[in-house]
């Protein structure tokens, strides 16, 4: 079973090997945004994102937090205020270890999980359920 993962990320060299551990599984699919409102657009299936053959609801999104224009914060905000009949499965994927930030998404109650770059192979298999 192929998933689409949306992932929100603005640095290059991160976003690079996310995406190498999520396509090695050849079960994934990587869509990437670099902002928050991107984010935003891509859920709302708005902008470029308008077309859901292109642009398939994301099975799984992995969040950075610390993006421009909006931040991962930020997104996760807008998923608590906006009723979904499936919400999206949204994971943090960030350089932030701080106890704040991961309280601060804790709180929010819209992410399953907080993970500290880098992905890892074993991270990948617990969020999807795939074998290592």
């Amino acid at each position: 079973m192929r998933v689409t993962v949306l992932v929100a990320e603005d640095d290059d060299d991160d976003y690079f090997f996310t995406a190498r551990v999520l396509t090695r599984t050849r079960q994934a699919e990587v869509v990437r945004v670099e902002s928050g409102r991107a984010v935003v657009d891509y859920l709302l299936g708005a902008g470029p994102y308008e077309d859901r053959g292109k642009f398939p609801w994301p099975d799984l999104v992995l969040l950075d937090l610390k993006m421009g224009e909006m931040d991962g914060h930020g997104v996760l905000a807008w998923v608590a205020k906006n009723a979904w009949s499936q919400p999206p499965r949204i994971f943090v994927l960030t350089g932030s270890g701080e106890s704040r930030d991961r309280e601060r998404v804790q709180a929010t109650g819209m992410a399953e999980g907080y993970l500290v770059k880098p992905l890892t192979p074993d991270n990948l298999a617990e969020i999807l359920k795939l074998p290592v």
